[in-house]
């Protein structure tokens, strides 16, 4: 405290403090040292590992259950505690995009640098009063640290100006900062009818938080982030097509069951609290950040053994889902007021060309990164996605120069396009988390490149990249990608890339959780491009996609529709909505309940 005042390992030794004065019992004490560090951490923006915070939360608990009458504070300083939680991919990627902006930008990086030099100052600072108050009384220099406490205090001073400068020199740096949503704004921002489920895994124990326009409920969650990913995992390999080394195509029996028992560890706590809750916003962590929620299934059924999995009761028929990356997202997109006012409908990039062997090896060396170099050796090109950009272009009447394809479709085209005047921007093409790519440090999307150049450098647009496209759309569409492997690393990963499209200018993302076949991938774009159209039937995008994903799911065997194996979730559960898309007023927006299960 003497070197470092209302600094980060202050805080760490807070919470330190914390734990053992809860595990001796003495809960007032804990609450005291935990809600010390948690004020610092909140001032200097900072985050801290699940195991640190985790005490927290159940010294929190245990005390709504001591007193009742104070649960509904309590549970509401729990949700905000929870917040202070921060995944190691989450802190690099900051680090990585504030190093970025720096780069690109004198301005940016002046005032970046004069945070880092404020930071610098105020630490030797700190460091010169602790040798002058470390020596014995009769030895110290009053006068002296006098003058230290006033120049700390400058210090401080100058440290909070400069990191307000970086902020509004860089806004995706204040964005990418560690922030709290508080539960009183989070709850004056739903709709009507709508519910925020936030869920926090943690290596012990696990917590939700169910926020209504009535309140917020914790409870806790019986999983920690090892059960959670065996269940995530296994359900996601009974819901994707299995193609074997011959190119054979099989589909598993999906497994109700798993999903059902999934659905209670994660509902059963708040299930009577969801009554009259037609639309959910996740925000979870861990494993759970690759699990499509619409997949889930809210009875106890027998197995589906005819391939017809119509009449299961998956979360889909329940509820409109949506996700978004933190609590403080939710409260960022639902702060702007107005839709898009981009004076184009659409704009389509598709049909990439492959890079070679050479220009992959050039950029992936075999010496270093030979399982990524024959990853990328064995992608396939997505011929498909031509038809599908053509197709929404088509429904859209969108201009001929609105769409990009083949080997036109580069990191120049699209950095050079005004990509503010679009209100829907659809990428279809591969994308990758650094769970795939071992060499890769950060999450990106492929494109093509010309034959004659060297390396596939510019065949990848980073998420950090992402930070300087200017848009100012409802929609960015990530078609046929598998943004979001298994897993909590890769699901964190496919958070920093949210983060990036949203501070580009995007009010929602629209990503696959697995590769999708070309007719699903264009069924679902096209349908919800359908619903989003302007009309007296208009559609927000979280309805607009939830109807598709139902059409596809019902509509499956029936006269004139598509086979009965598009039934299974491989064919619509991975289509998710990041964010909030496309919002109606309330008085023209269709409810979800009405939401018709086949037809559209």
């Amino acid at each position: 405290d003497q070197v470092t005042p209302d600094e980060k390992p202050v805080a760490i030794t807070l919470f330190h403090a914390g734990r053992e004065a809860a595990a001796n019992g003495d809960l007032d004490e804990a609450l005291r040292q935990f809600r010390a560090g948690a004020k610092i951490l909140r001032e200097r923006h900072l985050g801290l590992p699940e195991n640190l915070v985790a005490p927290f939360l159940e010294t929190l608990f245990k005390e709504s259950e001591r007193d009742p009458a104070k649960a509904p504070a309590i549970h509401a300083e729990m949700f905000e505690a929870a917040q202070l939680v921060q995944g190691s991919l989450t802190a690099q990627y900051i680090a990585k995009a504030a190093a970025r902006l720096a780069a690109g930008d004198q301005r940016v990086s002046v005032a970046l640098r004069e945070l880092q030099e404020a930071e610098i100052a105020l630490k030797t600072l700190f460091a010169e009063r602790d040798t002058e108050a470390q020596k014995p009384a009769s030895l110290q220099d009053g006068k002296k640290l006098a003058q230290l406490d006033a120049a700390i205090a400058s210090a401080e001073g100058k440290r909070n100006a400069s990191e307000a400068a970086a902020q509004a020199a860089a806004p995706a740096y204040g964005q990418l900062i560690q922030a709290e949503a508080s539960t009183k704004t989070v709850t004056e921002l739903l709709l009507s009818g709508e519910g925020f489920l936030s869920l926090e895994l943690g290596q012990k124990s696990s917590f939700g938080f169910l926020i209504t326009r009535q309140g917020v409920t914790a409870f806790r969650v019986g999983l920690t982030v090892a059960s959670a990913a065996d269940a995530v995992n296994h359900l996601r390999k009974t819901a994707q097509v299995d193609i074997n080394e011959r190119g054979e195509v099989s589909i598993p029996a999906f497994d109700v069951a798993a999903a059902y028992r999934l659905y209670r560890d994660l509902f059963a706590p708040v299930a009577a609290k969801l009554a009259g809750i037609d639309r959910l916003v996740i925000s979870s962590s861990g494993p759970l950040l690759s699990l499509p929620f619409e997949m889930l299934v809210t009875d106890e059924i027998p197995a589906v053994g005819n391939g017809d999995y119509r009449g299961v009761p998956f979360l889909l028929k329940r509820f409109a889902l949506s996700y978004v990356p933190a609590p403080q997202t939710f409260v960022r997109l639902r702060q702007i007021k107005s839709a898009s006012s981009a004076p184009e409908p659409y704009a389509g990039f598709g049909d990439f060309r492959k890079p070679s062997h050479a220009q992959f090896a050039a950029v992936f060396p075999r010496d270093r990164c030979a399982s990524d170099l024959d990853a990328l050796d064995q992608l396939k090109d997505l011929p498909g996605t031509r038809q599908e950009i053509q197709d929404v272009a088509k429904l859209l009447s969108v201009k001929p120069q609105d769409i990009v394809l083949g080997e036109k479709f580069t990191k120049a085209t699209l950095e050079g396009t005004d990509l503010r005047r679009y209100r829907v921007v659809h990428l279809a093409t591969h994308a990758f988390l650094p769970t795939e790519l071992r060499c890769l440090s950060e999450p990106s999307i492929l494109m093509s490149v010309s034959p004659q150049a060297a390396s596939a450098k510019d065949a990848f647009l980073y998420s950090a990249e992402v930070l300087r496209l200017q848009m100012d759309a409802d929609l960015v569409i990530l078609s046929a990608c598998n943004t979001a492997g298994p897993g909590g690393a890769a699901g964190e990963s496919l958070s920093g890339l949210a983060r990036a499209f949203f501070f580009a200018g995007t009010r929602g993302l629209m990503v696959t959780h697995w590769s999708v076949d070309d007719d699903s991938a264009e069924f679902v774009s096209t349908r919800t491009m359908l619903g989003m159209k302007p009309g007296a039937t208009r559609r927000d995008t979280t309805l607009a996609l939830r109807q598709a994903k139902l059409d596809r799911l019902m509509t499956a065997g029936t006269p004139g529709g598509p086979s009965i194996i598009f039934s299974h979730p491989f064919a619509w559960a991975p289509f998710v909505l990041i964010g909030d898309g496309l919002r109606v007023a309330p008085e023209t927006a269709e409810k979800t309940a009405p939401a018709t299960q086949a037809g559209g």
